[in-house]
């Protein structure tokens, strides 16, 4: 596939998931903005208009069709992405079609697929849509077809398509109406131009914060959840597909600190020179909300920037049902959601808070930093440092009306002691703790609460959540495990300075590593992943 003026070149495509209903109120609303997909091709003035000849159907126009791709590219859940190599351009239509047909059985939906449309929606070649619902995919991908197309793999893209449809017959039983759907991805270049070799020297970029712009667009594109920066080496993308070096000269001291100059301001800038690290949040319009941590090593800055790809809708995030509904019954206390780093913590509370401000409960958030801006709803979202100190928001929250609280900062102690404080109150609060499991993040703040003998926490304490989020393929598998505190775990906390034992730790439903075990046996994980983070100790899963 190949741009007719070659100054574009085509990259692949980026998988989204969502439900058609979703995607058509997107849009249709006023309020959706265009990213940068539209505005890589056209004026931002003329994205109304193009986003209201959307609602035809059949062949759409340049300009609708690429305001299409911007929707589905925003509304959509991250499904993974299939990146085709130089060498691997000529002759990808007519190769993906003939794959997917073997795994699916039928050519005429392989070609729905790669560009079939949308909602009865026709793009041109530049800015092609492909889609079938999930439940389609489930009834047709039979495991004898699924080992014949695996059969036929050359290396690349053709091994993650196979992933995807096969993720996507997972997805297909809680979310059976969803559609998967394909968008193609091009970027500035010359067809055929030859790649340079790449400088076995460290050599400095000319443009350092537009190769950072670049490697937000791949993250996005991807589904990947991080990008990180050490001087000396290209910048990486971090996702479920492990590390994957960007295309690029190596990172340089002085692109470094370019880069992070950029997205900091003088108050932001000193306390980095003054402390050697910096937390942080920043907006890209188009790409979304991200995290920007920033310190020094070496003498060197270097930096990570994770991804906050929030759904609005908390039973759109995958995470088990039966979990879901246990935490959205609790009116009072404390809920804490645990998981080791790069879990979800900081996305399931922003669901749970969105859900809440949907049902006209008032919240308040103290954040480092803010997840995910809101734009409407009874909510205040308060940034640590940016808005208030520490010190000062536990006051200002008790004088204010009664409101739920929501706790996500990079120092556990410090969130865990203002919780605890506020859910003691009689408020509702939600916090993020690192832990491996329930158990853990119960000893954790019952050795937290020490000096005030555990009484806030076992008068305060109603749920802990257990999460994880797994690659699985070309993306995350959500997954938890939760705890719904118990009168005779209240009575342990309060008379004894010992851990409490396991039968007072039992959680409702399955165990994380049952649900693990479960995933593997399903082919949703490898088993290599699920053993990784097992919370018993023998650190073994049967494998399917």
């Amino acid at each position: 596939m190949s741009d007719a003026d070659g100054t574009w070149v085509f990259q692949g495509l980026a998988a989204r998931c969502m439900e058609s209903n979703h995607l058509a109120e997107v849009a249709q609303s006023q309020h959706t903005q265009p990213g940068r997909r539209f505005l890589s091709f056209f004026d931002a003035g003329e994205f109304d208009e193009a986003r209201a000849g959307t609602t035809q159907t059949g062949p759409l126009s340049e300009v609708a069709a690429a305001a299409l791709c911007d929707c589905v590219l925003q509304a959509g859940v991250p499904f993974g992405s299939l990146a085709v190599e130089p060498s691997q351009r000529e002759g990808f239509a007519r190769r993906f079609v003939a794959l997917t047909a073997v795994a699916l059985g039928d050519e005429a939906l392989a070609a729905r697929l790669l560009n079939g449309g949308v909602l009865d929606r026709v793009g041109p070649p530049r800015h092609s849509l492909g889609s079938l619902p999930v439940r389609v995919i489930a009834r047709e991908l039979a495991r004898e077809r699924l080992e014949a197309a695996r059969k036929q793999l050359q290396g690349g893209w053709d091994e993650d398509l196979l992933n995807m449809l096969e993720s996507a017959t997972l997805r297909a039983t809680s979310n059976p109406e969803e559609l998967l759907v394909l968008v193609s991805l091009w970027r500035r270049g010359v067809e055929g131009a030859k790649p340079q070799p790449r400088s076995p020297v460290v050599v400095d970029e000319p443009e350092p914060r537009q190769a950072l712009v670049d490697a937000l667009e791949q993250l996005a594109e991807t589904g990947a959840s991080d990008v990180s920066g050490i001087v000396g080496s290209p910048m990486a993308l971090h996702g479920p597909f492990g590390r994957r070096v960007l295309e690029g000269a190596r990172l340089t001291m002085a692109g470094a600190e370019a880069v992070v100059s950029a997205l900091l301001n003088a108050n932001q800038r000193e306390r980095l020179e003054r402390e050697r690290v910096v937390v942080t949040g920043f907006s890209v319009e188009g790409l979304g909300r991200f995290r920007l941590t920033a310190m020094f090593e070496r003498g060197a800055l270097s930096f990570s920037i994770r991804s906050h790809l929030v759904e609005p809708d908390l039973g759109r995030l995958g995470w088990p049902q039966d979990v879901v509904q246990t935490v959205s019954k609790v009116t009072r206390g404390l809920v804490v959601v645990a998981a080791p780093a790069g879990h979800g913590r900081s996305t399931l509370m922003t669901a749970l808070v969105r859900a809440w401000a949907d049902a006209g409960q008032e919240v308040i958030t103290l954040e480092e930093p803010i997840a995910s801006p809101f734009t409407s709803g009874p909510l205040r979202q308060i940034e640590l440092g940016a808005d208030v100190p520490f010190g000062s928001f536990l006051s200002a929250v008790r004088a204010s009306a009664p409101a739920a609280v929501a706790v996500d900062l990079v120092d556990d102690a410090a969130g865990a002691e203002l919780a605890l404080e506020l859910a003691a109150e009689g408020r509702l609060v939600v916090l993020t703790l690192r832990a491996l499991s329930v158990g853990a993040a119960v000893h954790r703040l019952a050795v937290l609460d020490g000096r005030r003998h555990r009484r806030r926490l076992a008068e305060g304490l109603a749920v802990v959540v257990g999460a994880r989020l797994l690659p699985g393929g070309p993306a995350w598998v959500p997954t938890a495990e939760v705890l719904l505190v118990s009168e005779a775990l209240r009575r342990h906390l309060r008379g004894n300075d010992t851990p409490p034992p396991p039968k007072l730790l039992d959680v409702e439903g399955p165990s994380l590593d049952e649900r693990l075990r479960e995933l593997v046996h399903r082919g949703a994980v490898t088993t290599e992943v699920a053993d990784r983070w097992l919370v018993s100790a023998r650190r073994e899963v049967v494998s399917p």
